[in-house]
């Protein structure tokens, strides 16, 4: 629960092993309905400002179309609503 952000390093339509993330971690996924896609994500950060500093370094890697990805109780909101939720909650 509450509010937290992921770094989206890609879509793809094959398995990609843990390997191919140069040591980014945690990564998680999750399969896209209705389409044979995979989504992957790098860590897990409770304040926006973290996500930031870490998306600098996951760009560095070579994921340059990298992009914070927010949550709010479970659900996927904008980056900027879920940074309002952080401030009032006081994550």
């Amino acid at each position: 629960s509450g509010s937290f952000y992921r770094i989206q390093l890609g879509v793809f339509n094959k398995k990609v092993g843990w390997d191919a993330f140069k040591g980014l971690s945690p990564i998680t996924s999750e399969s896209v309905p209705g389409k044979a896609v995979t989504r992957y994500y790098a860590g897990r950060f409770t304040n926006i400002e973290s996500a930031k500093a870490a998306l600098n370094t996951v760009k560095s890697k070579g994921y340059k179309d990298s992009f914070i990805i927010g949550w709010y109780n479970g659900k996927k909101l904008p980056v900027d609503k879920v940074a309002e939720f952080e401030k009032r909650d006081g994550n």
